[in-house]
């Protein structure tokens, strides 16, 4: 049985299109459908490595799933242009977008391929428009595998997989067994191929098809509270200073500050 490869994507708003007014709405409201969406940088490297996988073995099972807060039919057909063995559209409330644990915890279960649990999952290392990073190592976390970040390449090498990605001064290539999590980030070397265009005019003419995400108990219960609400703590004046140590040491001293920032101590 071949590698099974799930490759999430959210799409951006194309620039192309009109400005918007953006807003959250509690009631889960989404945005003006007529703005069209196009595969970010992120998401088209994901999408070129899972290629470049299956192009190297015929046996992968490539899914990939389309997940948006309204029915985008153009964002759809261009991911099922490059004929995955799977393709599903999800719809989410737009709260959730907002929420990227939350928002991870909802997707996890449609990684599964018809065949088992995704071995490899891919994901842009920004997801949609919310630039954070955080929607990545979330969905590692909540299915509970290993998270590898801002993978340029990726290869196989017997039963494990090789990623590679480029530091300030060298490449560093990280090998680890399936199951495994990885956010993609742009290159040269993954730069989205154009699809053929018999399988362009094949997925015009297949339905956009979109169905809402079936939200867990625990999404049902949280409720979406608007950020204009935040007020922030008062704090005292600290003054500033250098972080020294190792890099552990010095992660262990920023954890540290943060929380005790949160905290108002500072």
């Amino acid at each position: 049985m071949g590698l099974r490869i799930a490759v999430l994507v959210a799409g951006i708003a194309d620039v192309k299109w009109r400005a918007m007014e953006l807003g959250v709405a509690l009631d889960g409201a989404a945005h003006d459908p007529a703005v069209a969406r196009k595969l970010s940088p992120f998401d088209e490297a994901a999408m070129e490595c899972a290629l470049k996988l299956r192009d190297a073995d015929a046996s992968v099972h490539l899914r990939c799933i389309v997940a948006s807060d309204s029915v985008d039919a153009g964002l759809l057909r261009s991911v099922s242009a490059y004929r995955p063995s799977s393709l599903q559209g999800v719809l989410i409330s737009q709260n959730i977008f907002w929420d990227a644990q939350a928002l991870a915890i909802e997707l996890a279960p449609t990684t599964v391929c018809e065949s088992g649990p995704a071995d490899l999952v891919l994901v842009g290392r920004e997801f949609g428009d919310f630039d954070d990073g955080v929607f990545a190592p979330s969905l590692a976390q909540a299915l509970g595998h290993p998270f590898v970040a801002l993978a340029q390449e990726i290869r196989c090498a017997g039963n494990d997989l090789v990623f590679v990605r480029e530091l300030s001064n060298a490449r560093e290539c990280i090998q680890t067994q399936a199951p495994v999590v990885a956010s993609m980030t742009n290159a040269k070397s993954n730069r989205l191929r154009y699809p053929l265009m018999k399988n362009v005019m094949a997925a015009k003419r297949e339905p956009a098809v979109m169905s809402p995400l079936a939200e867990s108990q625990q999404m049902r219960t949280r409720r979406a509270v608007s950020v204009t609400a935040v007020i922030a703590k008062a704090r005292n004046d600290a003054p500033c200073r250098m972080v020294s140590g190792t890099e552990d040491e010095q992660a262990r001293a920023v954890a540290d500050f943060l929380g005790r920032l949160l905290n108002a101590e500072v």
